[in-house]
């Protein structure tokens, strides 16, 4: 017979068990362990939905795993581990700079059963290339297109292009090398999209896709030249530092004004890297349904979609810098409303005569619109 002594003892350990599972690594924590985080973005992309498509045919399934809802980070989890190979989908397309996003990007699931991010550059894994041979598929765009310094790695492709806080760099902070990832990430959603437009090239073998993509005279590549060189000569230093002039301008009419210099920068702040890319978007944008629309209605014929989007080229980039100053003028509406009051209400007026397209841009806020886009006459116009 047991004495008391041990039934004590006994019960004490249980109870201590208990208490450690209690308060222990639960399945809450196991769950929080088991939760696969990731990101979609060309840029970051908003509300979309995504599901693990573990046989590949390019559909969400009963059954398959779906994501929760990308934020305004294009943060997006699932709460169980993926299948090493699967590949992951969108179910439900989600927010890009303030329109709905219009390419089915995915991506690969790693041999870790994980994924990183999601963008047009991991797309072209799912395609069946490697990161060694999309990051040729660009550098001999780049290298054929004598584009300097240009060259991105194999480790970027499953990286996020807008890391290291790129978004919040001014032109002073800003280099070549942070813009190389975003540019060809841009120029990827270019090449998928055109690519989209022609049945042949949509349903290349991987084989195929990598010769087309590589060989100086294959179309893919033909198509990747003309993305890159059009997102390179938007989405550049040049471009940020014209447009910080234009604010540096403003500055000056409103100081000259009467308005003391720390109130003038308050308003007038510099503008970030943020702002450089949401006007690349805009005109990638432009570029790629051009090419797309043409590759359709030519029955895949990509030298007519090229050539259509070189007659259209110059009369879209030549509005960057009007397009960026507009932007500011919607970004910053907070800024310039809120420390351009009482004494310096009149500010504005010296601001919006130095620069009209800020004022465009402040009005537009004012008025509910969210962004910009290029019409079929390549008119800028307001989405609301």
């Amino acid at each position: 017979m047991l004495s008391r002594k041990v039934i004590l003892i006994g019960l004490s350990l249980s109870v201590a068990s208990l208490i450690v599972v209690g308060c222990g690594s639960s399945s809450s924590s196991e769950d929080s362990t088991n939760k696969i985080k990731a990101v979609i973005v060309d840029p970051y992309i908003k509300d979309a939905i995504l599901c693990e498509d573990k046989n590949k045919d390019g559909v969400c399934n009963s059954g398959e795993l779906l994501s929760s809802a990308s934020n305004e980070n294009g943060e997006f989890e699932f709460d169980n581990n993926l299948t090493a190979g699967s590949n992951i989908i969108i179910k439900k397309q989600g927010i890009h700079e303030g329109v709905e996003y219009d390419l089915n990007i995915s991506a690969v699931v790693n041999s870790e059963g994980k994924i990183d991010v999601v963008s047009p550059l991991s797309t072209f894994q799912t395609k069946g290339l490697t990161t060694d041979q999309i990051a040729e598929l660009l550098n001999k765009a780049a290298q054929d297109s004598n584009i300097l310094n240009w060259s991105i790695s194999k480790d970027d492709i499953n990286t996020d292009p807008l890391s290291d806080d790129l978004l919040n760099k001014t032109v002073d902070n800003l280099s070549d090398a942070d813009l190389v990832k975003i540019q060809a990430s841009l120029a990827s959603y270019g090449i998928l999209k055109i690519m989209s437009g022609s049945d042949v090239l949509s349903s290349l073998s991987p084989e195929a896709l990598y010769f087309s993509a590589t060989s100086s005279n294959g179309e893919v590549q033909a198509i990747a030249k003309t993305m890159l060189n059009g997102i390179v000569s938007v989405l550049n230093k040049t471009l940020l530092d014209g447009i910080t002039q234009s604010i540096i301008a403003g500055r000056n009419a409103v100081v000259s004004g009467g308005v003391d210099e720390a109130t003038a920068k308050k308003a007038l702040v510099s503008p970030s890297a943020d702002l450089l890319i949401k006007t690349a978007v805009v005109i990638i944008d432009r570029l790629a349904e051009i090419g797309y629309t043409k590759c359709n209605q030519t029955d895949g014929d990509v030298s007519q979609a090229l050539a259509s989007v070189g007659d259209n080229i110059l009369t879209i980039t030549s509005q960057a810098l009007n397009l960026g100053t507009t932007f500011y003028g919607l970004i910053y509406h907070d800024n310039l409303k809120n420390n351009f009051t009482g004494l310096y209400s009149a500010a504005l007026d010296g601001v919006f005569a130095a620069q009209p397209d800020i004022k465009k841009g402040f009005q537009a806020q004012e008025n509910g619109v969210k962004t910009f886009r290029f019409n079929d006459a390549n008119e800028i116009v307001e989405i609301k």
